[in-house]
């Protein structure tokens, strides 16, 4: 149980499958662990066990697990179950209405751990998003998590990499400079864009029109 926990922080897994029975912690205790820390929170978990009674199960939910097996199970009913959790949280991954999280959202059910996650995120990217050299080492530092536990994190939550939540930020950023009616090259500039060229081809790709054009609806 110890080592799977630090090989689920170190590697960010899509899912873990985890017996109950096993020697030093149970899987209850790493069921509590996992989800009580802010890189392995959002991973998916199936717990095996011998034991098929109520007390057990409750004991298992109670701990937010995904899904729960009795042994001796079905090898192909364990896969099914797994393509189906997978599928799932794919499904909430890829919703347009969950193109970037925030803590206010009802739709993506994040728990607590990965509200703050994002939070501390937000909080650090506004301290980059002006620099157009930051990049992933310098936001995986100041969140004091490593390059893949970013990346496995992240895209873990809401589909995105570190630098595709950064450019989203500054586009954010920037919509809400351009109703102001400062020069678009400024906004480009100061939002971190290395070019006010590819800041217009990333502003239309995400809003659909041009910052000018923006501008006028605005």
């Amino acid at each position: 149980g110890e080592a799977g926990i630090e090989l689920a922080k170190a590697q960010v897994p899509d899912l873990i499958i985890c017996d109950i029975m096993m020697p030093g912690i149970d899987g209850y205790e790493v069921a509590k662990r996992l989800r009580h820390d802010i890189i392995t929170s959002h991973i998916p978990l199936v717990l095996l066990t011998a034991k098929g009674d109520k007390e057990s199960r409750i004991q298992g939910w109670n701990e937010n697990i995904d899904d729960y097996m009795t042994k001796p199970f079905d090898e192909e009913e364990l896969k099914a179950r797994v393509g189906n959790i997978l599928s799932l949280r794919a499904l909430i991954k890829s919703s347009p209405k969950l193109e970037k999280v925030k803590t206010e959202d009802k739709v993506q059910p994040l728990t607590d751990k990965d509200k703050a996650f994002i939070e501390k995120l937000d909080t650090v990217l506004e301290k980059h998003y002006q620099n157009p050299l930051c990049n992933r080492s310098d936001i995986a530092r100041d969140m004091a998590v490593s390059e893949r536990q970013l990346q496995r994190k992240l895209k873990g939550l809401i589909n995105q990499n570190p630098m595709d939540y950064l450019r989203n930020y500054r586009l954010e950023k920037a919509a809400q400079l351009i109703p102001t009616g400062k020069p678009i090259n400024y906004i480009s500039d100061i939002c971190g864009f290395n070019s006010p060229s590819h800041f217009t081809q990333c502003f239309k790709a995400k809003y659909g029109t041009t910052p000018k054009k923006y501008t006028i609806n605005s």
